[in-house]
């Protein structure tokens, strides 16, 4: 059974370097922060990495610590079978409710049976309605 729900997602922009990512894990790891999804990417010099935690406000805790800005943004974190279609199906409901995706992420592996879609929506309240339905 899919689950949709609304959650904080963290963003942290420093500098980009060498060992960033490191310092950035080893932190979350001595505020005992489990990570459950991270995308990191490097524009222009800048390093962004979002982070999605079992513990938002101790993971914000421990990325202010960095040096290097932290913010939040809210993020649809839908938890479907693992299955062909399942991506299809969701896309093809938002987009049948004139619902625009601004970013997407997901992950799995064959032998799960679970897979996790990271949505940031122009509506995300909405779309979770939109999305219960299915």
């Amino acid at each position: 059974m899919a689950t949709f729900n609304l959650r904080n997602e963290l963003i942290f922009r420093a500098p980009d370097r060498v060992g960033l990512l490191t310092d950035i894990a080893d932190r979350l790891l001595g505020h005992g922060v489990n990570v459950l999804a991270l995308r990191g990417y490097e524009a222009n010099g800048m390093a962004t990495v979002i982070v999605y935690a079992d513990d938002s406000r101790l993971a914000y805790k421990a990325l202010q610590e960095l040096d290097g800005e932290t913010g939040a943004a809210p993020a649809i974190i839908a938890r479907v079978p693992n299955r062909p279609g399942e991506l299809a199906a969701i896309t093809r409901a938002l987009s049948n409710a004139n619902i625009d995706i601004a970013q997407v992420y997901a992950t799995t592996f064959p032998e799960c049976d679970e897979a996790v879609i990271v949505l940031h929506t122009a509506n995300d309240i909405r779309a979770i309605d939109v999305l219960e339905k299915l």
